[in-house]
C-alpha cells in the first residue's frame, strides 16, 4: 500500500538543499558565506499545540513546520507564485481547473516517492468532516474533485472560480488580517451598535499601544493590515479615542446609572463584556494589551471588560457556549481576503461575532471568486466600510509584526515581504 504524509495539502519530503541567501535575508557579518551542517536552536514564544501542517493556528508553529513541510508553490517578493514541489502550473479558460505539473525527484522521509497520488491524499483528507473545517470552509469551499493525471501531474477542479484556491497550494507572502477585537453582537450588550461604538470610542488605541508596545507597534484602522493590497486608507481617523462620544452612546442606549466601583449599569445590571484569551495563542504582550485596554474602557467610560487568560480547552469550550462579547484575533493568511470569509461570513468556521448579513455574504463570495486585482480592491474597500464603519463590528488595534534576535554567526535570517512574519529556517547557515 501506498503511504503518504500530511503536508497541508503538500507532501513532507526531504530534499537535497544548498543554503543560499533569499531576497528577503540577510547575512551577518559573523557568518560568512553559506555553508552546510550544524545545529541551530529557535526559541518561540508560544507552545505549538500540533505540528501537524494541516492543522495548525499559531504562527509560530507554523514557523517551525515549514521546516519541514514543503509546498507546491511559493512567492516572489511581488507575490507572485513560484514552483516548488510543483514545476508550473496552468489554468484553464474558464477558470475552473488548475492543473499542476510535479517535480519527480523528491521523496518522503521514508523514502516513498512524492507523486499526484500523494498530493490527491493530503487534499481529500481534508474532506473528512471536522478534520479542518476552516480550510474546508474557504480555501476548499468550492473544490469539487482531484484528479491523478498521471504521476506527475495533478487537475484540482473546482465548481465554479475561486481565486483563493491557490492558497492552498503556497506559502509566504502574508498580508492578512490586523490584530482586532471582534464584537459578538449575537447578545447583549453587543447587540446594540451604539453599545459596540462607545466601546471603540472609549479606547485611545494610540496610547494604548504606546504604553505597552513602546513605539514598536503599528497602529490598525481596518480588519485588514496596512501592508494589503486590499486596505483601506480611508477608515483612517475616522474613529476611536473619544471618551465624551462614548459615554453620550451609552446615556443613549440607557447605561446611565452606575455602581459602587464606578461601572456602568442598567436595570441593576453591570455593563460587563467578557474577552477569554487561550494560552497558546497569546504572543506580542496581548495579554498586557488586553489589561491596558481593561484601563482604558473602565475609566473612559465604565465599562468592565473582564479579561481570562486560560488554556485551548477552556478557551474552546467558551467560543462554543457563546460565553464571550469580545474575540481577539490575526490571521497570518497568504490573501486577506482568506481572512474575512474566514471571520466575518456567514458560514465562516471562525466567525465570533455571529455577524449574518447577505450583503456582506455577497460582497465576500465575489472577492473570492473574482481575478481581476482592481474589482477585489472595490469589493474588500466595500466589506472593510460595511463592518468597519457602518456596522462597528470590530476594533482594529495594530498590525502583527516579529522581531528576531540571533547570534552574529546565523546567516540568511529574514521576513516574508509584507507582514514582517520571520521566515523559516529553510535559507539560515550558521558561520564556521
Amino acid at each position: 500500500m501506498r503511504r503518504t504524509r500530511p503536508a497541508a495539502v503538500l507532501a513532507a519530503v526531504t530534499l537535497a538543499l544548498t543554503a543560499a541567501c533569499s531576497p528577503g535575508s540577510s547575512a551577518a557579518p559573523g557568518a560568512g558565506q553559506p555553508v552546510s551542517g550544524g545545529s541551530l536552536t529557535w526559541a518561540v514564544e508560544t507552545e505549538p499545540i500540533t505540528f501537524n501542517p494541516h492543522q495548525y493556528a499559531q504562527a509560530k508553529a507554523g514557523l517551525l513546520a515549514w521546516n519541514t513541510f514543503e509546498a507546491l508553490l511559493t512567492h516572489d517578493d511581488k507575490g507572485g507564485y513560484l514552483p516548488w514541489l510543483a514545476t508550473g502550473y496552468e489554468t484553464s479558460p474558464d477558470g475552473k481547473t488548475y492543473t499542476f505539473r510535479l517535480r519527480t525527484d523528491v521523496s518522503f522521509t521514508d523514502g516513498t516517492k512524492f507523486d499526484a497520488t500523494a498530493v490527491k491524499a493530503n487534499v481529500d483528507q481534508f474532506a473528512v468532516e471536522g478534520y479542518n473545517p476552516a480550510v474546508q470552509a474557504v480555501q476548499l469551499r468550492n473544490l469539487d474533485r482531484v484528479e491523478v493525471v498521471d504521476p506527475a501531474t495533478v487537475a484540482f477542479h473546482l465548481k465554479q472560480p475561486d481565486v483563493l484556491i491557490l492558497l492552498t497550494f503556497a506559502r509566504g507572502l502574508n498580508s492578512g488580517s490586523a490584530y482586532s477585537y471582534y464584537f459578538n453582537i449575537a447578545h447583549a450588550p453587543f447587540d446594540d451598535i451604539r453599545v459596540r461604538q462607545a466601546f471603540r470610542e472609549a479606547v485611545d488605541v494610540d496610547a494604548v499601544l504606546q504604553g505597552v508596545y513602546r513605539g514598536s507597534a503599528t497602529r490598525a484602522w481596518s480588519v485588514i493590515g496596512p501592508t494589503s493590497p486590499f486596505y483601506d486608507r480611508s477608515l483612517e481617523k475616522t474613529y476611536g479615542g473619544d471618551a465624551a462620544e462614548a459615554n453620550r452612546l451609552l446615556d443613549e442606549a440607557g447605561w446611565t446609572t452606575r455602581d459602587a466601583d464606578g461601572f456602568r449599569t442598567r436595570d441593576g445590571k453591570r455593563l460587563t463584556v467578557r474577552l477569554v484569551q487561550s494560552a497558546p495563542f497569546v504572543r506580542d504582550r496581548r495579554d498586557v494589551l488586553a489589561q491596558a485596554v481593561q484601563a482604558a474602557v473602565k475609566q473612559s467610560a465604565g465599562i468592565d471588560l473582564n479579561v481570562a487568560l486560560v488554556d485551548q480547552g477552556t478557551a474552546t469550550q467558551a467560543l462554543a457556549d457563546g460565553a464571550y462579547e469580545v474575540f481577539d484575533n490575526s490571521r497570518a493568511d497568504t490573501d486577506a481576503g482568506a481572512a474575512l470569509n474566514l471571520l466575518l461570513h456567514s458560514a465562516g468556521a471562525i466567525n465570533r461575532t455571529g455577524v449574518k448579513d447577505p450583503e456582506l455574504d455577497r460582497l465576500l463570495e465575489e472577492g473570492q471568486a473574482g481575478g481581476d486585482q482592481a474589482a477585489r480592491n472595490g469589493t474588500y474597500q466595500r466589506v472593510q466600510r460595511l463592518t468597519v464603519t457602518d456596522q462597528a463590528l470590530i476594533l482594529p488595534l495594530y498590525a502583527p509584526a516579529d522581531q528576531v534576535a540571533a547570534s552574529a554567526t546565523v546567516g540568511g535570517l529574514g521576513f516574508e515581504p509584507t507582514a514582517g512574519v520571520p521566515g523559516s529556517a529553510y535559507n539560515l547557515w550558521l558561520g564556521r
